[in-house]
């Protein structure tokens, strides 16, 4: 299974990407994983679970991002099939990028604190899965990037809505949005104030259970009703700003040439 799932103390459970070899790369399968865990398995253990630990089972990457060699991916978003016009491409693309933020949305609304743990890359979609997190520490060697700009497309999983509610420093979240450039845990953490702390690789899990253990030993009520109403305070409007992105992007990716050659640049350059 392409996400695992374990509890690894009481009342803390550990979910882990699990595709090292391909980076923890996030196919459309993994993102329909990542959907169950938060949608079935974690709420079938609420009566016991206090925090969960979103992190990777590699320690080179946290995840490169969406796998863009994933059939449905490329088949969806790549491709222009001549027997659909824009608006039936339009739909098809609306309905993919729907059931792709639908684990994103859970995790943000998700009635238990989450600490998401970054080792090494975090591109595009990690940032989006981080940015949705109650809590993100980061090891010395992570390194980020809203990658997908750089295929030539606005990121409509999170990072757009997350970002600005999260860091401190407004012209370095556009900087970093517009450019898709690749920075690191002392500048996530020093100028976005994205992260909020960062430990040396080798003890980033324990670190992240430790923070567990400390928030853990707190009564569920309080934990749920301390999330939500952080959330309420932040995040109004939260799921009709990513209704918004998914209506623009349905409707914007119809150019797939400008795409392809873009992902074919990326590729090429291998960052």
């Amino acid at each position: 299974m392409s996400v695992l799932v374990s509890e690894i103390d009481s009342g803390i459970f550990e979910v882990r990407l699990n595709r090292p070899r391909k980076l923890n790369a996030i196919a459309y399968e993994t993102i329909m994983d990542l959907d169950k865990v938060f949608r079935e398995v974690l709420p079938s253990h609420l009566s016991n679970l206090k925090v969960v630990i979103l992190t990777s089972s590699d320690t080179r990457s946290f995840t490169a991002g969406l796998d863009l060699t994933c059939p449905r991916v490329t088949e969806t978003i790549f491709s222009n099939p001549s027997n659909l016009n824009a608006a039936l491409r339009a739909t098809q693309l609306k309905r993919i990028i729907d059931q792709m933020q639908a684990p994103i949305l859970r995790i943000a609304s998700f009635p238990r604190p989450i600490i998401c743990a970054i080792n090494g890359i975090c591109f595009g979609l990690g940032v989006d899965i981080a940015s949705a997190c109650d809590i993100r520490i980061a090891s010395d060697t992570a390194r980020f990037s809203v990658r997908e700009i750089k295929i030539g497309i606005c990121a409509d999983l999170g990072a757009l809505y997350f970002l600005p509610r999260i860091c401190r420093n407004d012209s370095w979240v556009r900087e970093i949005c517009y450019s898709g450039r690749i920075f690191n845990s002392n500048e996530a953490l020093s100028i976005g104030g994205f992260i909020s702390e960062i430990v040396p690789s080798l003890t980033l899990e324990e670190r992240a259970r430790e923070l567990a253990r400390s928030i853990a030993c707190n009564p569920s009520i309080a934990l749920e009703g301390t999330k939500k109403n952080l959330n309420k305070s932040i995040r109004n409007r939260m799921e009709e700003c990513f209704d918004y992105v998914s209506v623009w992007n349905s409707a914007k990716l119809q150019d797939t040439e400008t795409i392809t050659d873009c992902v074919g640049n990326l590729i090429k350059s291998k960052l």
